[in-house]
Formats: C-alpha cells, sequence, structure tokens
C-alpha cells in the first residue's frame, strides 16, 4: 500500500549489494565492486568509486561524500534517497 501512495514501483533506485551468482553483468545503474553489485551514487561504502568509502558522519550523495544529504532526500543508513520514488526505500528508510 506505501509503494502504490509514494509510487516507488517500476522506476526509482535499484537495490543495491546483492551478491553476484556467476553473472559478470549488474543491473542498469549499478556497478561491479568484487562480487556484488553496488549503486555508487548512494553507497557509503562505494561512494562514486568501489574503493571510496565516506567517514564517520558522512553520506554518500550523487558520488560524493557529504555531511548532509540535499533538501528532498533522506538518510537511509550514510545514503541520501528520495523516499517517494526510492524503491529500496519507498515512503520510508528500508521500506521496500
Amino acid at each position: 500500500m506505501v509503494a502504490a501512495m509514494h509510487g516507488c514501483g517500476g522506476g526509482g533506485d535499484p537495490v543495491d549489494g546483492g551478491a553476484l551468482d556467476g553473472a559478470d553483468d549488474c543491473a542498469t545503474g549499478l556497478v561491479r565492486c568484487g562480487d556484488r553489485c553496488v549503486d555508487v551514487s548512494s553507497s557509503p561504502d562505494a561512494c562514486g568509486a568501489c574503493d571510496v568509502a565516506c567517514g564517520d558522519g558522512e553520506v554518500c550523495s550523487g558520488g560524493m561524500c557529504a555531511t548532509t544529504c540535499p533538501a528532498g532526500q533522506t538518510d537511509c543508513e550514510g545514503g541520501c534517497f528520495d523516499t517517494d520514488v526510492a524503491r529500496a526505500h519507498c515512503g520510508a528508510c528500508g521500506a521496500a
């Protein structure tokens, strides 16, 4: 029901962090980092590139480490997301 109210269904951010099972390709918008597919635009462990981690108290926004998320986005586990459209954080952090 929350997904219907927020429009998080078909579009938005892909869920990241999924382990690869022998496939070489990651879904559109994700980058292969070791054995995982990662959204480097919002992952605090791979912010902008696989080997770039944000520091304590920082978030990953648009592939760059920052101290706060931009207006209209919410800090969900160190990544900045628009909870109106992000599938992994639909309406609230962690609500897929």
